[in-house]
């Protein structure tokens, strides 16, 4: 949606008892504490003039650099920065199209159910098998995904101890996947006299990226014995070679080669004696690294060479079997099925293809802590996940302030808020009216019809337009009603938008025109009209995108009751950010405890992923994600009597970073590199006091006391220039003193009792985050420009 901020933020609202009143800080008056942001800088600009007496002392000049040194270092334009970069090696593939991501409650089948080499051109390379009489016959491989493998947000006491976290667990027994080797057309041999398919027999054949010697065939089995190594040299008998695999030295030796009747041979590595072996034979050494006989090459009788073997050096030997499961190094693999489709033609038995259905032997979990799983046995094939991406996160909170308010708390466009929504007037279990109490109400029902703002009950109202992916919601307050003037409306920060504003006169808020239709000063009350067709009733969005229903006022609350409570309907965007047509709806309730202390909870989990939602490390703080293209995460809090919700939303489409590949495939993604700029305070922004006319229609910082500075005057109410006591500045101190004006904007006096004293206010003003600037004015005592004291201001007494 385009109300994204140039930098997300996670808005931190506090969740503690705050009645209705003690609402928005910019409701209140301005405080120090506001300095330099928001007072003074807007939208990563500074906001006003800095302005020096023509009369000023030259610390006065000391005083307004250090002022505009901190300023600068304040003020940012925004972020700059590149992309996250993401690099694979090895061959892989991401369950991600262009437009279609895997989002919460989706299948990886739902992505992709079938892969093939376009997709993992190694690992599901085409090939080609030649058999011993030349004939060659083309081969596609695929795999096939489980239906059932679902990206959700679990808990299970088989991982980390019944952790919740997102990812894709698949139970035992459940399908993982089939791989298929299928021939073009059906590869043909002939059967020997010892059943074996002889012309397949010494060839080799890829799968899944390796290469395997087929050593062993049975054709009554339906069986194939095939070898892998990692080296595979030949040896003479009685000959020695040293050979390196992982960085570790092996000195071989062909002991005996026995060349009558069955070829036998023994072999001695690094001082370890074999047993004989037979040709597809293997034996694995003390560390664990595996000899395989390949074949036993005998030599014929006169011949000058000794008898010879070629073997396997980190030898893998694998069999597959027709129905069974595969056998690893004459073990079997428990859940990897193998199924060898034969025929036969023209005498002859054919291949048609193999396949490999691996099914789960134990749970398997596939988390965004990248835990990996690989399919067992061939282990050419592993599942990965480097995270899940959670969008920009803003945080929403609804919970109970006191006994009987709920009290919403959100991020807006341009503000955050702190809503009193529903107020039960006595411990009957219901709620009375929208806002804080009967004199501190809340509208929410505002669109075509002309409604009615009454000071002496009303607290505040709100607005919202909505239109496709654009909204904004605005929440308001009648701060004046005048006979002859008309009305004055405030933001919530406190902010005027609309002052003397009189009959059939317009304003705008929430991007939408807002007429006067009546006013009245004696009972301190105004109607207005709303007729923009995109105007929304009962209803507040969030600044990332979150509509949220709210209660309605008036005859609309009874209306929205359920058993006494209400149900706050809550409805996310979906992937591409049109508001309030996600998928993802939910329902708050705000109801009541067994002590009749009001509370929220959440209504139902249906929408949920699972179901369900999971205790944090077993405490009574229970968490969910809503199973959506834009997936909210929801904290319910039960610790205390009164439970309360958070919401942490998105923003826009979430998903999960999830790949398949080879065992060594590898995915690394480096975060971006983001950077603040700072924004320049434009060349004009210190002037002097004589150039201005008027003293009262922009934001000041003004350096200097009245003696020296018409600003400063002006905005004290002196007579220029007034001098010692006259200036109402405390003998040998200075002040900071915020001055607010009746159109919103502000003004800042650092002034001091002498010019030194100017600097030293000067200088705390410059470094406020190292004190605690708070209320409308601060006296500054001391001795240097180190020696610095911050107190409360002395009054002083005018001659």
């Amino acid at each position: 949606m385009k109300l994204k901020k140039a930098i997300k933020r996670i808005v931190a609202l506090s969740t503690g008892a705050t009645m209705l009143g003690a609402t928005v800080l910019g409701a209140m008056a301005a405080d120090l504490s506001e300095y330099p942001s928001p007072l003074f800088i807007k939208d990563g600009k500074f906001d006003g003039l800095i302005v020096i007496g023509a009369d000023a002392d030259t610390q006065d000049m000391l005083g307004a650099m250090d002022i505009i040194s901190t300023l600068q270092a304040t003020a940012v334009s925004g972020s700059t920065g590149t992309a996250a970069t993401t690099e694979t090696v090895g061959d892989v593939y991401k369950f991600e199209k262009a437009t279609d991501r895997l989002n919460l409650g989706e299948a990886m089948s739902s992505i992709r159910s079938k892969l093939y080499d376009n997709h993992l051109p190694i690992i599901l390379a085409d090939g080609t098998f030649s058999t011993s009489k030349g004939a060659k016959y083309d081969y596609e491989q695929e795999l096939n995904m489980s239906a059932t493998a679902k990206l959700t947000h679990f808990a299970d006491k088989d991982y980390e101890d019944d952790k919740p976290v997102i990812g894709i667990r698949i139970d035992r027994n459940d399908p993982v996947l089939l791989y298929t080797l299928e021939f073009t057309k059906a590869a043909k041999s002939t059967v020997d006299s010892s059943d074996n398919w002889d012309e397949f027999e010494d060839r080799q054949i890829e799968i899944l990226g390796e290469v395997f010697d087929i050593f062993g065939s049975d054709d009554s089995d339906k069986e194939l014995e095939l070898m892998r190594g990692a080296l595979k040299p030949t040896l003479e008998e009685g000959e020695t070679a040293t050979y390196t695999i992982n960085g570790v030295e092996y000195e071989v030796t062909a002991l005996i080669i026995q060349d009558t009747g069955d070829e036998k041979v023994k072999m001695k590595v690094n001082g370890e004696v074999t047993d004989s072996l037979d040709e597809g034979d293997i034996y694995e050494l003390a560390d664990g690294t595996l000899i395989g006989i390949r074949e036993v090459l005998p030599n014929e009788a006169g011949d000058v060479t000794q008898d010879m073997v070629e073997f396997y050096m980190g030898a893998k030997k694998i069999t597959l079997t027709n129905g069974e499961e595969l056998e690893m190094d004459d073990e079997d693999i428990s859940n990897v099925d193998v199924v060898i489709t034969t025929g036969s033609s023209s005498n002859k038995t054919t291949i048609e293809k193999i396949e490999f259905s691996w099914i789960a032997d134990d749970d398997l979990f596939i988390t965004e802590e990248a835990n990996e799983v690989v399919m067992p046995g061939l282990e050419s094939i592993k599942f990965y996940m480097e995270g899940f991406y959670k969008g920009a996160e803003e945080l929403i909170k609804a919970y109970a302030s006191g006994d009987d308010t709920i009290v919403l708390d959100a991020p807006l466009k341009d503000y955050d808020v702190k809503l009193d929504l529903l107020y039960a007037a006595d411990s009957s279990n219901y709620f009375n009216f929208t806002g804080g109490s009967a004199t501190k109400q809340l509208i929410t029902t505002v669109c075509n019809n002309n409604f009615t703002v009454d000071m002496d009950t009303d607290e505040f109202f709100v607005v919202t337009k909505k239109s496709g992916k654009e909204a904004e919601t605005a929440v308001l307050q009648l701060s004046k009603v005048h006979a002859t003037n008309g009305v004055t409306i405030k933001d919530y920060t406190g902010t005027v938008i609309a002052e003397n504003k009189k009959l059939d006169k317009t304003f705008d808020a929430a991007d939408m025109t807002i007429t006067v239709k009546n006013f009245s000063n004696s009972d301190s009350n105004a109607s207005f009209e709303i007729t923009d067709s995109t105007c929304q009733d009962r209803m507040l969005i969030t600044a990332e995108g979150l509509q949220i229903l709210l209660p309605g006022n008036g005859a609309s609350l009874v209306e929205a009751t359920y058993n006494h409570s209400f149900l706050i309907n809550i409805t996310e965007e979906d992937k591409d950010e049109n508001i309030g047509s996600g998928s993802g709806f939910y329902q708050l309730n705000a109801t009541f405890n067994s002590d009749s202390e009001a509370h929220v909870r959440l209504f139902a989990k249906t929408n949920l992923s699972n179901d369900k939602t999971y205790s944090i490390d077993d405490t009574k703080v229970y968490v969910g994600y809503v199973e959506s293209q834009v997936s909210s995460k929801v904290t319910e809090d039960k610790t205390a009597d009164q439970y309360d919700i958070e919401i942490v939303y998105p923003g826009e489409e979430t998903y999960a970073n999830l790949y398949i590949g080879s065992k060594a495939s590898k995915v690394t993604t480096t975060a971006a590199a983001e950077s603040v700029v700072t924004a320049q305070i434009e060349v004009g922004a210190a002037v002097m006091d004589t150039s201005l006319t008027s003293y009262t229609d922009k934001n000041l910082i003004v350096i200097g006391g009245p003696a020296i500075n018409r600003a400063a005057a002006a905005l004290l109410g002196k007579t220029y220039p007034a001098y010692g006591a006259d200036s109402g500045i405390p003998e040998n101190a200075g002040i900071i003193k915020l001055v607010e004006q009746a159109d919103g904007n502000v003004a800042l006096v650092v002034a001091g009792w002498e010019a030194a004293d100017t600097q030293r206010a000067s200088r705390v003003l410059a470094e406020s985050s190292s004190y605690d600037l708070t209320g409308a004015e601060v006296q500054i005592t001391g001795t240097s420009m180190t020696d610095i004291t911050v107190g409360v201001p002395t009054v002083v007494a005018e001659e």
